[in-house]
């Protein structure tokens, strides 16, 4: 029998048992609960939950998943719990919505006596959106170090049913802090706080270098790098996602359209083909043709012949030259295409 218990619970849990040891976790530390996937004491149970447990699991199982309270419901998941297990209770989906407020306040009662506790410096991250339901919301997390481990705290997601100013933001900012018991605490510690590139954000860290409840210095504001390369790469792509403008009145413009389909998402031309097709007009093209005087057009039929030539360089390659040419930039012609059609 002790082999057996050996083998199921472990040598560790064994010695404890025979000791009179009970040991809950091996490692009680807050940190150690909220390790990352993969650090986390592994618990193996090999005996079937009780109610209180059960709830507790179905708790951990809908957050930690992203499914919603009213699964419990399901007909065939109560039918899987309570195979076998006529004594297990299944709460409902309003049970579970109950369960998850209440774990909510016990866990952020646990987080904010952390946060009080910890020694080092507090960075903070914000961001506001508005629902599909066209309420607006505002989220902050905190991050922090300990050993060298990095953690991090979804704080709280906060309505705020107005215009999203910095005044506003900052405001909400002020009040969070309150909630969490942290204002004094934020008041010396807080080292950063990350935002997007948005001009609100620019005004709520003036407003809250100003707030006399928090001393937050405007320089340690963090841009986000995610959102800052989103933009870069926007700007980069902008002359090649710009469409050709359409003439109204001109009967060869209508002649051109016809045959272009319904897809908007037209692929990059081929530069292989650009030499032997109409001017490939970008983002920076001046469409200012119209109301053109006689000098004017012979100036632009000047400045197109000369394109012309320009675009001709190509065609005076040889075959071998080409396909180096064609080779060297097949790569970047793919990839700018995939970004475009969002492949």
């Amino acid at each position: 029998m002790r082999k057996h218990a050996i083998q199921c619970f472990g040598q560790g849990a064994v010695d404890a048992a025979m000791n009179g040891e009970v040991k809950k976790n091996s490692d009680g530390s807050i940190f150690a609960a909220f390790a990352r996937a993969g650090q986390q004491p592994v618990n193996v149970t090999h005996r079937m939950h009780t109610n209180p447990e059960a709830r507790a699991h179905i708790v951990q199982w809908v957050t930690e998943s992203t499914r919603p309270p009213h699964l419990a419901n399901d007909r065939g998941f109560r039918t899987l719990m309570t195979a076998g297990r006529p004594a297990l209770h299944v709460p409902s989906g309003q049970t579970v919505t109950r369960d998850i407020y209440n774990s909510f306040i016990k866990c952020k009662e646990t987080i904010d006596k952390l946060l009080r506790d910890y020694p080092g410096l507090l960075n903070f991250a914000t961001d506001a959106w508005t629902s599909p339901n066209h309420r607006a919301f505002a989220a902050w997390t905190v991050h922090l170090q300990h050993e060298g481990v990095p953690f991090s705290f979804l704080l709280d997601i906060i309505e705020v049913p107005e215009s999203h100013t910095g005044a506003a933001l900052a405001r909400a900012f002020d009040q969070m802090l309150a909630s969490h018991g942290l204002s004094d605490k934020a008041c010396h510690r807080i080292l950063a706080w990350t935002g997007d590139n948005a001009s609100s954000n620019d005004t709520q860290t003036s407003s809250m270098s100003g707030m006399r409840t928090n001393s937050f210095n405007e320089r340690n504001r963090v841009r986000c790098f995610a959102h800052t390369i989103n933009l870069i790469v926007k700007a980069i792509l902008k002359p090649f996602s710009a469409s050709e403008k359409k003439k109204k009145g001109d009967d060869d413009g209508k002649e051109g359209d016809e045959g272009k389909g319904d897809d908007d998402t037209d692929s990059i031309p081929d530069l292989a083909s650009v030499s032997d097709s109409e001017s490939f007009r970008g983002a920076f093209d001046d469409d200012e043709e119209e109301g053109m005087g006689s000098e004017d057009e012979d100036v632009a039929s000047d400045l197109e012949d000369d394109d012309d030539e320009a675009f001709d360089k190509y065609g005076a390659l040889d075959e071998e030259e080409k396909k180096d040419f064609d080779a060297g930039t097949k790569a970047v012609k793919k990839s700018l295409d995939k970004v475009r059609t969002g492949a």
